[in-house]
């Protein structure tokens, strides 16, 4: 059985760098670093057979796993034309140490995630060979080291299940206005028992560089699946209960975004009126 992990990045250390600009107007290169997935890169050409999106990390730094949300991998190639990949190098220019990490990264998956042998590299970069049918656009990228739990999460876990934020109003003939979010968000609630110590300080320094609820980040479940989602709490404390066995009582995660399908975030609410039993959907 694989082991739940966690990937986050400090994305302030990121510089991105189009081949063909940095992006549209609205759309520049600007909108991979604010932890936003909706608020997306686009760029690129029609015309170029060779693309690419450099990213370069900020320095030389220890990373093992990628993923790209909010994208249109799946459907930016002409028919039958080229491929998209990721490769790293020691240079900028790609001219030493070039290794390909990803050989593809074609997919419909709203996020592709992708673990890799570590590398110790500043310079990734997307590439895109061959004729484009469409602009790029790319809402996240995280690259970084995973941090893997030594041990499963414990049975009595609630993973995957969905939570649903509803306002309600009363007015004075009793009338019932409910509204909320279309979508649902994900929510997982876990618990660790006897962690060792390495794992111990690798949470907590994770919990200190995401200020608690404050930044998101991807939660990786047993089964591969990656979800970009925030704590609800501030405070996540490990408790040590004796020498290199530690225990996460309560580990909470919800959604950042809730969406209606892999590519269209969810803006829209839903109205419920009730009176004399009789319920109306209001648009």
């Amino acid at each position: 059985m694989a082991l739940p992990k966690l990937l986050y990045t400090d994305l302030t250390h990121y510089t991105f760098t189009g081949s063909v600009g940095q992006g549209s107007t609205g759309y520049t290169t600007d909108n991979l670093k604010n932890y936003i997935p909706s608020s997306r890169f686009v760029g690129g050409d029609m015309l170029s057979s060779l693309q690419y999106l450099v990213i370069d990390l900020g320095s030389a730094r220890s990373a093992n796993a990628v993923a790209i949300e909010r994208h249109n991998f799946d459907s930016i190639m002409a028919v039958g034309s080229g491929s998209v990949y990721m490769e790293a190098a020691t240079d900028a220019a790609f001219t030493t140490g070039v290794v390909t990490v990803v050989p593809d990264l074609i997919s419909s998956e709203p996020i592709i995630y992708n673990e890799f042998n570590t590398l110790t590299k500043r310079y990734y970069r997307i590439v895109f060979d061959g004729v484009l049918q469409d602009q790029i656009y790319i809402g996240n990228i995280f690259i970084d080291q995973l941090m893997e739990f030594n041990i499963p999460y414990q049975y009595g876990f609630k993973t995957s299940n969905y939570i649903s934020s509803t306002a309600e109003n009363k007015n004075i003939r009793g009338t019932i206005k409910n509204s909320g979010n279309y979508a649902s968000k994900i929510i997982h609630e876990l618990e660790f028992k006897l962690m060792d110590e390495t794992t111990r300080q690798d949470f907590k320094d994770i919990i200190s560089s995401i200020r608690g609820k404050s930044t998101p980040l991807y939660f990786v479940d047993i089964d591969g699946t990656a979800s970009y989602v925030n704590l609800t709490s501030d405070y996540t404390p490990v408790s040590v209960m004796q020498l290199g066995l530690n225990d996460i009582n309560t580990l909470q995660f919800v959604g950042n975004s809730p969406y209606i399908d892999a590519n269209t975030f969810n803006n829209i609410y839903v109205e419920l009126i009730y009176e004399d039993e009789l319920i109306e959907s209001v648009s």
